[in-house]
């Protein structure tokens, strides 16, 4: 049936003269003459929603690393855009909220191979004791790993951090994982905070029955006008995984047992210098497979009002892995491994804003404790970074 347009019009018409029943007194009414009669169509009150508020962040990292590498392993020089990412927040009203973030990072030689995940995806409510936060994100354990890599004084995490993440020795204590958080805040000055999680992390297998336990504390003690003394624990209990491993058998890692992991550290801040150090120590029961893990940061560094940042670190790490290597510090190309390993970090940054820093630096590392020789390596880094 084809309805003309003046046919549509007047049925239009008609349609609203019934919502004049609904019309309440403070809504504005649309009048019109005609003849010194008025016609009067009173709309009813509309009801609305808050406004979704949306926020969105990024960064982009371009980096150039010329590495020295260890063992019978090729140096490797190259360019690549070590990290991009781009997150979006919604506040939806109510203390609710929503962040996502996608990631893009380079490989692990020179840019060969980028991969991309979903860094963060939560949904959050706010009390007033603290914040609830349902989905994916990092846990709390490794100062450096949690931090933003935005925020780094030494360009890339240290080999310990590395080493805690990124193999299947101490199955993923930290790094991501799916699950239930709380970060609490107690007055101006104590943080603290727990997770109830999936026990595997990112990159690792979905299957799995076992929980993952976190928790940390933290005290920000004021010295003076502008110096404060930050100070906390992180802990994390794996209750075992009997997913695979990227690698390993599953027969080998079935109802593996108990790891645990605790994490002490301070931070010092006065004028424009910052110092920290952190301690972790890792172990687990004897169907884990996993024997005694701990390792030691310090780090230094001094921002002058030009916005140049002198920076340093040493870390020393301690297994009976025999895994030990250059490629577990980051991006740097080695074949032999070893249980222990030093390195040293010696690099500056200069910021132009807020946003807009440059970083380059140099890493030597030293790895030993198992086989014929130890073995020595280096990589010099430079990046240009852009957060917002």
């Amino acid at each position: 049936m084809i309805i003309s347009k003046n046919t549509f019009l007047s049925l239009g018409a008609l349609a609203l003269v019934p919502l004049g029943a609904f019309a309440q007194e403070n809504v504005p009414a649309a009048t019109t003459g005609s003849g010194g009669k008025k016609i009067v169509i009173e709309l009813p009150e509309i009801p609305t929603t808050e406004d979704v508020k949306i926020k969105i962040t990024g960064l982009v990292q371009a980096q150039f690393v010329a590495s020295q590498a260890s063992g019978s392993a090729s140096d490797q020089n190259g360019f690549s855009i070590r990290r991009s990412n781009i997150g979006v927040t919604a506040d939806v009203g109510e203390n609710w909220s929503a962040r996502l973030v996608y990631e893009i990072d380079s490989g692990a030689n020179g840019g060969d191979g980028y991969s991309d995940y979903i860094d963060t995806a939560t949904i959050s409510r706010k009390f007033d004791a603290g914040t609830l936060l349902v989905g994916h994100k990092k846990t709390h354990f490794l100062l450096e790993e949690y931090s933003p890599s935005s925020k780094f004084l030494c360009i890339e995490r240290s080999l310990n951090s590395n080493f805690v993440t990124g193999n299947n020795y101490v199955r993923g204590l930290s790094s991501y994982h799916i699950g239930v958080f709380w970060e609490g805040k107690t007055g101006k000055n104590f943080d603290y905070g727990a997770s109830l999680t999936n026990a595997v992390a990112k990159d690792y297998d979905a299957k799995s029955n076992d929980l993952a336990v976190t928790g940390y504390a933290g005290y920000n003690l004021k010295l003076a006008k502008d110096s404060a003394l930050y100070f906390g624990v992180n802990g994390v209990v794996n209750f075992g995984d009997d997913g695979a491993l990227p690698g390993v058998s599953k027969d080998e890692l079935t109802n593996a047992g108990t790891v645990y992991g605790i994490e002490p550290y301070v931070q010092y801040t006065c004028g424009g210098f910052t110092g920290i150090a952190d301690f972790f120590y890792v172990n687990g029961d004897s169907a884990s497979k996993v024997h005694s893990v701990y390792g030691i940061n310090l780090t230094a560094a001094y921002r002058f009002e030009c916005g140049l940042e002198p920076a340093v670190r040493f870390t020393y790490l301690n297994t009976d892995s025999g895994i030990v290597s250059a490629s577990t510090q980051n991006r740097v190309p080695a074949t032999d491994g070893h249980n222990n390993a030093t390195t040293y970090f010696l690099g500056a940054n200069y910021y132009f804003n807020k946003h807009v820093k440059l970083a380059a630096g140099y890493e030597y590392g030293h790895y030993f404790g198992k086989g014929a020789h130890a073995d020595d390596s280096g990589a010099f880094r430079s990046m240009l970074q852009i957060s917002f």
